[in-house]
């Protein structure tokens, strides 16, 4: 697997080296959790990807070694959204593997102009296999969430995302709330902080995160991330890092 994403990551690294069109802005939606309310230019496609790391208040931990996220502009207002995850878990000598898929649209609604705020809607379904026993079983999660941006001044602004998700296999609604705030160090850097809450009827999860991005070219993006959790249900804490190539 480490051979496989150093040999995609470098495929990916000579198309965008080889890419000319320098008129395209890279505008992600990692590091932090809330949704960008931009879309990916018609034709071009955004490919983000990074680690984690988290543990929980009964010591369990979980690596995600590839989370990664495809953006296909399918015309000026909405993309195509194909993402995968392969992660870990461990408790004590207890681990799994599992590997959720999620497969969406992001469609811009409203252009920021002023005090009116830039929305968009993304509409998807993640799909992961749960072990119950010696049966393997589909749970299926859609959702819809609008997401916000407002520009605060020159170089801040605050995104904000409303939405729900419905799990086939717990059977209940997750709200989905968060709020990023991000400020403009300089030209090419900038810093995050972010709250998020998840109110469920069978969970308590909330979480504040902050991290670093620095955009090394005009289609290079990396970034280093940190949080907490707030709640019961929340990990304990969780550290990442991660890249984002436009091409």
């Amino acid at each position: 697997m480490t051979k496989l994403f150093t040999i995609s990551l470098f495929i990916f690294t000579t198309l965008l080296l080889k890419a000319q069109d320098e008129s395209l802005e890279l505008i992600g939606d990692r590091p932090d959790m809330t949704e960008s309310a931009y879309t990916i230019t018609k034709g071009h496609l955004q490919f983000e990807s990074g680690v984690d790391i988290s543990k929980d208040a009964i010591d369990e931990t979980t690596l995600t070694y590839n989370s990664s996220l495809l953006r296909y502009g399918l015309n000026n207002k909405a993309e195509l959204r194909l993402g995968v995850e392969l992660y870990k878990t461990f408790w004590g000598d207890y681990s799994k593997n599992l590997v959720p898929i999620y497969l969406g649209t992001k469609i811009r609604l409203v252009e920021k102009n002023g005090k009116i705020p830039q929305i968009a809607l993304i509409v998807a379904t993640g799909a992961e296999l749960q072990k119950a026993g010696i049966r393997s079983i589909l749970e299926l999660t859609p959702g819809a969430i609008f997401t916000f941006e407002n520009s605060l001044t020159d170089n801040i602004s605050i995104g904000y995302n409303l939405g729900i998700e419905y799990s086939n296999l717990a059977q209940e609604i997750t709200g989905i709330l968060s709020a990023s705030l991000g400020i403009g160090m300089g030209e090419h850097s900038g810093v995050y902080v972010e709250a998020a809450w998840f109110p469920a009827p069978q969970t308590n999860d909330a979480r504040f995160n902050a991290g670093i991005t620095h955009q090394f070219s005009a289609k290079f993006q990396a970034d280093i991330y940190g949080g907490l959790g707030l709640l019961t249900d929340s990990p304990f804490f969780n550290a990442g890092a991660g890249v984002i190539f436009l091409f």
